[in-house]
C-alpha cells in the first residue's frame, strides 16, 4: 500500500502526494546551497480525446511513453513526479544559473513534441509548461505550485509548445540571453565573429607599438553587437571557450599576414578567467597553434586578468610557466586595479 500512495500506479513516477515534500527538499536545498530551482509544471494536452481514440490501454502505454520522455529530461539532482491525470511536475534542482531552466524546459518540449505510433494510431503529443522559480518565485511548497499553475495558464493559449514563467521580467531577461546564446552558436557556426585590432601607442615614440585583438559580433541586420551585451552570456554559458579559441587562432593568422608585409606587431589577445580555468583546453589550443606555425607565438601576447591569477597563484604559476615555454608573451591585464590595487 506504501507503494501505491508514494507511486503512480500507471507511470511509477511518484504521485501528487509526495510532490510537496520533494518541493520542500528542493527549498532547504537552496537554502543551505544558496542556490537556485525551478518547478516545471507539465500539461498533456487533448487527453481525453486521445484516450477515446486509442483506448484504456493504448492511453496507459501513452502516458508510459510520456513519463520516460521527462525522465530523458532529468539532470543529476532533479526530480519529476505524476500530479495530475493530464500533469507531472519537474523539480529541477541541478541548475546552477537561472537561464538553466530554459535549457530543462526546451528538452521537455522537444521530447514531448515527438509523435507516438500506439496501436496503429499516429498520436502527436501536445504540452504547455509553467516554470516558477525558487525562491525568487516562493519560499513556501504551496506558494511556489501555485505560481506555477498560475504561470501554466498564462502558457495555455499560446498554443502547442507553449511555456510560461510566472515572473514575467525574469523569463524576459531569461529568454534575452537565450536569443543572444543561439546568436553566438549561430556564429561560432559560420565563424562570422569580427576580429578587430586596437592600436598601443608608445606615448614617448608616439608610434604604434602593438595592437589589441577585440571580437565582436554582428546582429542579424549588421550592426556590430556591444562585447557589454554577449560576451557576458558567453562566459556564462561556457561558449567564451571557443570564442576564445576562435580569437586565438585569427589572432595567429593576422600576425602571419602581417609578417608576411614586413609588419612586425606583437598582439594581445585577452584570455578570460572561464579560459583560464579551463587550462588544459587553452594549453591544448596554444599548443596546435604552434604546431600550426612556431614563429607567430612571439608575437601573441596573452592578456590574463589579475583575478584570474590571484585566485590560485601556485596553480597560476605553473599554467604561466608552461605557457611562457610556449614562447607566447604574457601580460597582466587590469594590475593594481583589483587585488594588488594601487
Amino acid at each position: 500500500m506504501k507503494d501505491l500512495i508514494q507511486y503512480d500506479a500507471v507511470t511509477k513516477l511518484p504521485d501528487r502526494s509526495s510532490v510537496w515534500s520533494m518541493i520542500d527538499d528542493s527549498i532547504n536545498m537552496g537554502r543551505r546551497n544558496k542556490g537556485n530551482s525551478g518547478i516545471l509544471l507539465i500539461q498533456i494536452n487533448n487527453l481525453t480525446e486521445i484516450k477515446a481514440l486509442i483506448g484504456e490501454e493504448g492511453h496507459a502505454e501513452y502516458l508510459n511513453i510520456i513519463s520516460s520522455r521527462i525522465k530523458k529530461c532529468l539532470w543529476d539532482l532533479d526530480a519529476a513526479a505524476r500530479f495530475e491525470e493530464n500533469q507531472f511536475v519537474i523539480i529541477a534542482n541541478s541548475i546552477n544559473k537561472l537561464e538553466d531552466i530554459h535549457v530543462v524546459m526546451r528538452k521537455v518540449n522537444e521530447y514531448l513534441a515527438i509523435d507516438c505510433e500506439i496501436q496503429g494510431q499516429t498520436i502527436s503529443p501536445s504540452s504547455s509548461v509553467g516554470i516558477a522559480l525558487i525562491p525568487m518565485d516562493g519560499f513556501e511548497n504551496d506558494e511556489v505550485m501555485n505560481n506555477a499553475k498560475i504561470a501554466l495558464g498564462s502558457a495555455k493559449p499560446n498554443g502547442i509548445g507553449s511555456y510560461a514563467y510566472f515572473n514575467k521580467e525574469i523569463g524576459i531577461k531569461i529568454e534575452e540571453q537565450e536569443a543572444i546564446k543561439n546568436s553566438i552558436l549561430s556564429t561560432l557556426a559560420e565563424e562570422s565573429f569580427v576580429l578587430m585590432v586596437q592600436p598601443k601607442i608608445d606615448i614617448k615614440s608616439k608610434k604604434v607599438c602593438g595592437v589589441e585583438a577585440l571580437v565582436r559580433m554582428r546582429d542579424s541586420e549588421g550592426n556590430i553587437v556591444s562585447p557589454d551585451e554577449f560576451i557576458p552570456v558567453a562566459e556564462n554559458s561556457n561558449l567564451i571557450l571557443k570564442i576564445g579559441d576562435w580569437v586565438l587562432k585569427r589572432a595567429q593568422e593576422l600576425s602571419n599576414n602581417w609578417n608576411s608585409q614586413g609588419i612586425n606587431l606583437p598582439i594581445s589577445v585577452n584570455i578570460s578567467e572561464v579560459q583560464f580555468k579551463n587550462s588544459a583546453a587553452l594549453l591544448s589550443t596554444l599548443h596546435n597553434m604552434l604546431d600550426n606555425d612556431g614563429s607567430s607565438a612571439n608575437n601573441i601576447v596573452l592578456e590574463i586578468g589579475e583575478n584570474s591569477i590571484t585566485n590560485d597563484v601556485h596553480l597560476s604559476a605553473a599554467i604561466l610557466s608552461e605557457i611562457k615555454s610556449y614562447g607566447y608573451q604574457v601580460s597582466i591585464d587590469g594590475f593594481g586595479t583589483g587585488f594588488s590595487s594601487l
